[in-house]
């Protein structure tokens, strides 16, 4: 395709659809809900992940060659990922095309409307179905490699590697293969992540997540899935989902650790998402120190909870009175109450548990105490 002198080029009209492509990007990623069952079930942020990157790619080709090799191995890549999150190679293909239509019609606007000759916008046209073509059929054999990798033999060996690092038994012959096979060296930090699944869909819905993240190896062992993901990465888990410290290969026994008590904490207080330690904060101590709380539980909430509703009325108000910074005005304002039921309520509690709500290291146990009563429905 040859530019004039002077005149409209398709340097132009490409330097101009450039320009479009974040409209593009979310004009597709809503097709692809709407349309496409496989991305449908796919969390927003999952298909747009990667698209307006292949989208700019495939605009550089059109203006080189859209058989050029790097866009083929892109849609390979792409086709890969995709089968690994379990989206249909009809999907896939059908997704392909409708991208490739919208930027052939958007392409041909733009010449249209620069000027550009309308014998070589013909000529550009078959150019561009000539390269979809070859980008299907690489798309094809992408997603069957996708298949062969999650479904083959090759998943049983990904389990035993992944366990291996996560409870520190690898050896030398298995360093060696993750380091050349699956890109996982002995200097690159890594997190461990412990996700539950109590079905097939959340299994699949899990490593879906964990694969957009980046995942380098997944397995699902025992109600779980188990990972390990770039440092940096946090995967949009639908499920509960701990996330341990970054940490080499040597040190993700203890990532795992974390994970694990991460993940307990996010069950005891039945939340869904990925958490670390950090942001999960002294409620991990409230959940993998149970036996604690049963105690605290059994002193600051038992004898509220044996005068029934009226002493379920004084543990709520005392709740919101920690939540409220120990604010007696901002917790009536919470509460709907005068501040002077607010007092009389904390009045009762101090009388009847023997509590200071002045002392902070009481306060402490008493929070301690409520929040193993939220997570157990218990007082010990």
């Amino acid at each position: 395709m040859g530019d004039a002198e002077g005149t409209a080029t398709w340097a132009d009209v490409h330097r101009l659809l450039r320009a479009e492509a974040d409209e593009i990007t979310d004009a597709l990623v809503a097709r692809f809900r709407a349309e496409l069952p496989g991305f449908a079930a796919l969390p927003e942020p999952m298909v747009r992940s990667g698209l307006r990157d292949h989208l700019m790619r495939a605009i550089d080709a059109l203006a080189d060659d859209p058989a050029h090799p790097d866009l083929l191995e892109m849609a390979a890549t792409a086709a890969t990922l995709r089968a690994a999150q379990g989206v249909p190679v009809d999907d896939v293909l059908r997704g392909w095309r409708m991208g490739a239509t919208e930027l052939w019609r958007r392409q041909q606007r733009i010449a249209a409307e620069i000027g550009i000759d309308v014998g070589e916008q013909l000529d550009a046209a078959r150019f561009v179905l000539e390269g979809v073509d070859r980008a299907l059929d690489a798309a094809i054999a992408g997603h069957r490699e996708g298949l062969r990798r999650r479904d083959g033999p090759d998943a049983a060996l990904r389990a035993r590697l992944l366990r291996g690092l996560l409870l520190g038994t690898t050896t030398a012959a298995d360093r060696d293969l993750l380091a050349s096979g699956y890109r996982v060296g002995p200097d690159t930090p890594w997190r461990a992540v412990r996700a539950r699944v109590d079905s097939d869909d959340e299994a699949r819905l899990a490593e879906q997540a964990l694969t957009a993240a980046g995942a380098a190896l997944t397995a699902r062992v025992d109600g779980e899935m188990l990972a390990i993901v770039p440092d940096g990465a946090t995967p949009a888990s639908p499920v509960p989902a701990g996330v341990g410290g970054a940490a080499g290969l040597a040190e993700l026994p203890r990532s795992f650790a974390e994970a694990a008590a991460a993940l307990a904490t996010l069950t005891t207080f039945r939340r869904s998402g990925a958490a670390t330690l950090d942001e999960l904060g002294v409620e991990v101590a409230v959940a993998t120190r149970p036996e604690l709380g049963v105690r605290l539980a059994a002193r600051y909430v038992a004898p509220l909870l044996a005068t029934g509703v009226a002493g379920a009325d004084v543990l709520g108000t005392v709740d919101t009175y920690l939540r409220s910074g120990l604010r007696v005005h901002r917790t009536a304002q919470a509460l709907y109450v005068h501040p002077n039921t607010v007092r009389h309520r904390l009045r009762r509690f101090e009388t009847q548990t023997g509590a200071r709500l002045d002392d902070m290291a009481e306060v402490v146990g008493v929070w301690w105490a409520l929040r193993h009563h939220e997570a157990h429905g218990d007082a010990g």
